[in-house]
This record gives structure tokens, sequence and C-alpha cells, in this order.
């Protein structure tokens, strides 16, 4: 990493120690996880015992109030040693932003936001939902008032990252039975207060350990568990630029493993008095170049994201998410052809294939195509996204 990216201790962050020990214990089960597609069991429970999924809680409810910068850093460094331990961490604290930023003086809010620093509560998001498409803003189910300030909801969300293991999830719905289908509200539910049924398993090409099936969510709570700000505000000023900057850290990431790996490959290859070796000088140069850029990227869209506080533009946000998850998806496949079938290998210290397969991912973890036909039609509107440069006027 080239260091636009906060790297320093913080007392916002967890001891570096403490916090290099959680990265370790995730490496050390990295390929276990990838191989039987199973839940990073020991990775998130070290990351619940240093306080990391709580870092983010301000200081008045009993965290450390981690900044973006920090929760990037640590998301990366996180990734370089296992893919799905981090993407566990990166969505988890995109849902705790939500709170975090839209709870208002809700009470029973604060106090459960109090209990995810306190306890260290794992927080799953719900916005897929079968018959929809995969659309953010758009939901089929609804909180359904039951009396006496009471809800009941039933969802069957059909992508929900480790369902099987979260303490809460946070649940997209019409605000009632009557609204459309993008009035929407986000819902906390406990898994005390919850029937939680998977009805689709997940056997998937890369991050196979983020355990990412279909589930049956249903539940009731008190009125309380419902933000009173519409979804599509959290949506725009928090859920969506909050994910791409941490989604975009982890893989840099992995694509900062991918050039250590390869680094060390050139490195090995050329002791060895193989003039081959030579050949791949470029190609590592230009993958540090790749990498150079993505945090550049992911640099000025955090210092916009904490500048603001608000949404830091739509276009910018869009267009972070597919320059970031393509980038490191062709500095994967660069390694692939640097270190040949030493790379392509499931073995050995310069195996890139799980790298390459989770960061397939990265692409349709919402759509790229979807998302570059929604910047192209912010383009056909607006005129200032062209800056100085003017196509209407210019353009013959």
């Amino acid at each position: 990493m080239t260091g636009a990216l906060d790297l320093a201790p913080r007392a916002e962050a967890p001891d570096r120690e403490l916090w290099a020990q959680v990265c370790e214990t995730a490496r050390t089960h990295a390929a276990a996880v990838d191989q039987e597609g199973r839940y990073p069991a020991e990775a998130v429970a070290a990351l619940k015992a240093s306080g990391a999924l709580g870092c983010a809680v301000p200081p008045a409810l009993g965290g450390a109030g981690t900044g973006m910068a920090t929760l990037a850093r640590m998301a990366c460094e996180l990734g370089a040693a296992c893919a799905s331990t981090a993407m566990v961490f990166a969505m988890h604290h995109n849902q705790l932003a939500c709170l975090v930023r839209h709870t208002g003086d809700n009470a029973w809010l604060r106090d459960f936001t109090a209990a995810v620093a306190a306890q260290g509560l794992l927080l799953a998001s719900v916005t897929s939902e079968e018959g929809i498409g995969g659309r953010l803003r758009t939901s089929r189910c609804a909180v359904e008032p039951t009396g006496e300030g009471r809800f009941r909801l039933e969802k069957q969300g059909s992508t929900v990252s480790y369902g099987a293991e979260a303490d809460a999830f946070l649940l997209t719905a019409r605000k009632d039975a009557e609204a459309d289908a993008s009035d929407q509200v986000l819902v906390v539910l406990p898994r005390a207060g919850a029937t939680v049924e998977p009805y689709r398993g997940w056997n998937a090409l890369g991050l196979r350990g983020t355990g990412s099936g279909g589930f049956r969510i249903s539940g009731t709570g008190d009125r309380a568990q419902v933000l009173d700000v519409p979804f599509g505000e959290i949506a725009q000023q928090t859920m969506v630029p909050n994910a791409h900057i941490l989604w975009g850290a982890v893989w840099l990431g992995i694509a900062t493993d991918v050039l250590a790996r390869c680094r060390a490959f050139l490195r090995t290859r050329m002791r060895s008095g193989s003039s081959a070796a030579e050949r791949g000088l470029p190609t590592l140069a230009r993958m540090h170049g790749h990498l150079q850029d993505m945090e550049a990227a992911l640099a000025r869209a955090i210092t916009v994201y904490d500048g603001q506080r608000a949404d830091p533009g739509a276009l910018e946000a869009i267009l972070l998410k597919t320059r970031l998850s393509d980038t490191a998806l062709a500095v994967a496949d660069m390694g692939m052809r640097l270190c040949g079938f030493t790379a392509y290998s499931n073995e050995g210290p310069y195996s890139l294939s799980r790298h390459l397969r989770d960061l397939y991912a990265a692409p349709l973890m919402i759509n790229n195509d979807a998302i570059l036909a929604d910047a192209g039609r912010l383009l056909l509107v607006n005129r200032t996204a062209f800056g100085a440069f003017d196509a209407e006027q210019d353009l013959p």
C-alpha cells in the first residue's frame, strides 16, 4: 500500500498488536474457510473479542468513534488475510453506520447501538428480496402494525450474508401495507425476536465463507425499532457510499496480497538465476500502479464522505464501485499470468486461485452493468458531470 489511506495507530482503532493478531487468525484459517465453504468462525470470534465490531459506535454509547479512514484500513488489512472475513467486517460496519448516523433521539435504537459496542453484536443486511430483481430501492414486504405500538414483519431475503450467524438484522420494507414499493423504512430485528429459516444454501465460486444464502426472516417488535428517516435518505447518504468504500477497501486488500505474492515469486525466481523472471518486472510495476490508483480513489472518497457527512455525489459514488471492482480483478488476472501455474494451483505460497475467485464477486455485488447504466442516466441529465467540458456547447 502506498500510504494514501491512514495506516498510523490511532486511539479510535483497536490496539495495533491486537489487530495484527486478529488478521493473523483470519489468515491462518482462510484456506480452510475457502475449501470447506464455511463461516470464518475463528476470525469473527477474534473480531468480537478485539472490540472491532463495535469500534465505530460513538464514545457516548461505549464505542471508540472509529472513523471511515481507519475502518477502510482495517477492511483492507483483513482483505489481504481472508476476503470472507473482511466482507463480514465490511458489511457489518455498513449496517452499523446506518444506525450511528440515523438513530436520532430514538432511545431504543441508541440502547441497541450501545449493545453492539458492549456485546460485539454482529449485524446483517436484508435488503435483497425474492421478486424484486436486486433493486435496493424496492420492497415487497411491509411493516404490519399489530396494535399498541407493535409490528410484525416477514421477508424472504434472497441473499443474506452470514444470516445463520448474525445477532441482529437490518431489513428494508415498505413502511406499511398501503405504501408504494419504493416508500421504504429500515427495521432493526434482533435475532431473539426473529425466526430465521434458510431456504437456499451458499456454495459459490468465491467468498465462500460469507454464507450468503437465502433466508426467510420473520418477527415482531416495537415501533421504535423502525428508523424514522426514510430508507431512501439512508441509502443515498450512508449505505451506498459506505458500502462502496468498505467493499473497495476489501478488494484493495485482496489485490495487495496478490502483489505481495507476485513480488515474492519474482524474487525467488531471480535469486535462482532465472532470466525469464525479468520479463515479469514490467507487469509487477503496472500492478503496483493499479493499486496506487485504487488507494487514491478510496482516499478521495473517504475525504468527501467524512467532510460532508452526507451524499458524496451520486455519480462519484457509483463510479467508485465499478472502478475499484474492475481494477482489483484485473490485478488478480495479471498476477495469474505473471506467476503461471504456481498461481493457478490451489496450494502453495504463490497460489492466487482464491484471490481470483473472490474478486470475481466484486463486479457482481450490485452488478456493474446495472450501476453503469445508472451512471449513464445521470450523465444524460447532469451537464456539470463533465466539469469544464460542456458537451452541449463544445461538440459540433
